[in-house]
């Protein structure tokens, strides 16, 4: 994908002045709206509309780091994600990860995640279980794995739940998730501090206007306990949602994350971890 959102976030006034979005039907959706109607107040009571399975692609780039910045190993994890199954459940497919021991350089390995072909579940209820992940792998793609599931769990939170609080320009807080302890299934929780959502304006994406959704959270602690090793750091993240005003789909999402951890086991105490992930959501159809 060529697109590049950052160019589109914002409208200039000028534009406002001259332009309305009742534009031709071959190249532009059409809408009976001038964009000044969009940037008052998006719609009210505006209902997730999924009449068919929507699909995307998940794409994560992870790398470690020392605490210099140098990169000492670099994963690309990516996944299909299919909402709005039957009975409401979602799917995973075509999971892959390629491995660069030495990020400098190309992949030396792409590992095809089997066991994750046609994974089915009912997204957000299932993952708060305590034995949800109990059948993935207890080598170190397991983590890489969850925050595929994480990720696209959040994106759809912070995308719909507050979508009716948004005013242009004006961050809010959601007070259910200050200080909230978010649970990770058996690793351990991530306490979520501060996190701001702001409607920072419309754009054009797959034939359709979207309100564009900046989100921050910064300082959040992240804590696990296992026998033999615990880890505790922070982490924060930013990123941008478009959301659909006709029908309420995610058509683009993206985050930034950096986390800092001390991993502390019986052999090697005290081990500083930098983990630095950027995450594309983007829709197949």
């Amino acid at each position: 994908m060529n697109w590049n959102p950052k160019f589109t976030a914002t409208i200039t006034l000028s534009f406002l002045l001259i332009m309305s979005l009742r534009l031709p039907a071959d190249n532009h959706l059409e809408t009976s709206l001038n964009i000044d109607d969009y940037l008052t107040e998006l719609p009210e009571n505006l209902v997730l509309n999924e009449d068919t399975p929507q699909e995307y692609r998940i794409t994560t780039v992870w790398h470690n780091r020392d605490l210099q910045g140098n990169a000492t190993a670099k994963f690309i994890i990516s996944g299909q994600y299919t909402r709005a199954l039957e009975g409401d459940s979602v799917q995973w497919n075509n999971v892959m990860i390629e491995i660069f021991p030495d990020p400098s350089k190309a992949a030396s390995d792409t590992a095809y995640q089997e066991f994750m072909e046609g994974f089915k579940y009912k997204s957000p209820e299932d993952i708060a279980r305590y034995d949800f992940f109990k059948d993935f792998p207890s080598d170190e793609s397991t983590h890489l794995l969850r925050t595929l599931i994480w990720d696209a769990v959040a994106f759809e939170v912070f995308g719909w739940n507050y979508f009716d609080q948004l005013e242009l320009n004006k961050a809010i807080v959601p007070s259910d998730l200050v200080d909230f302890d978010a649970p990770m299934a058996d690793w351990g929780t991530i306490t979520m501090k501060n996190l701001k959502l702001i409607w920072v304006g419309v754009s054009e994406l797959n034939n359709e206007l979207c309100a564009v959704i900046d989100y921050e959270s910064f300082v959040n602690p992240v804590n696990s306990s296992s026998p033999g090793m615990t880890v505790q750091g922070r982490s924060l993240y930013w990123g941008i949602i478009y959301i659909s005003l006709e029908d309420k789909q995610i058509e683009y999402a993206t985050m930034n994350e950096d986390v800092i951890m001390e991993i502390t086991t019986l052999t090697n105490p005290e081990n500083r971890v930098n983990i630095q992930r950027e995450v594309k959501f983007e829709k197949l159809r």
